[in-house]
Formats: structure tokens, C-alpha cells, sequence
């Protein structure tokens, strides 16, 4: 086999195993803060660009 054949295998263990894990994170924060993280907006959600005089 070639080297990095098993390496990739080992990545996409890990990558799959991380994405499952994620959802059950969020679940579990949603219920400790007793409600929906989505509905809280961060500021970096809502600021403006500031562009460059011209």
C-alpha cells in the first residue's frame, strides 16, 4: 500500500467523526443556555465594511 493511503483513511476517520460530533455540541450548548444559539447574533454578524475614501 502506499503510504499515504492510510493516512487519508485516518483523515477521513477523524473528519467524519468530527461532523457527527458538532450538532450534538450545539445541542448540548443549546439546552444549558436554555434556548437557541441562533437567535443570539453576534456583533461580527452585523458590522458595516468601511471602505476607503476614494
Amino acid at each position: 500500500l502506499h503510504p499515504v493511503i492510510p493516512a487519508l483513511s485516518l483523515y477521513n476517520f477523524w473528519h467524519r467523526r468530527a461532523r457527527w460530533r458538532t450538532p450534538v455540541i450545539l445541542a448540548t450548548w443549546e439546552a444549558e443556555a436554555g434556548g437557541s444559539l441562533e437567535l443570539r447574533s453576534s456583533g461580527l454578524q452585523w458590522a458595516m465594511p468601511i471602505g476607503c475614501p476614494h
